[in-house]
């Protein structure tokens, strides 16, 4: 059973992964590396379970979810 200590230092590094994905273009491996995991596999299942994708499908999905707010600003001042 992990303790509420363990749980939260858990959630802090895969918050901090979340933004990393989102926002650099550090390789996955080198984000692992920095937010303490010791195995990628370890990581990426860790992640999986908190946010319900891979870190790969969730920059992609980051990724897309940027492109179409830039599309929408950039079309909303078009029309101004």
């Amino acid at each position: 059973m992990l303790t509420t200590k363990v749980r939260d230092m858990i959630e802090q590094r895969l918050q901090k992964a979340a933004q990393l994905l989102r926002t650099s273009e550090l390789s996955i491996k080198e984000i692992t590396d920095a937010v303490g995991y010791e195995h990628h596999s370890s990581f990426t299942r860790a992640f999986k379970h908190r946010f319900g994708l891979s870190p790969r499908f969730y920059r992609l999905q980051s990724y897309s979810a940027a492109t179409s707010m830039s599309d929408i600003s950039i079309n909303e001042s078009d029309h101004q």
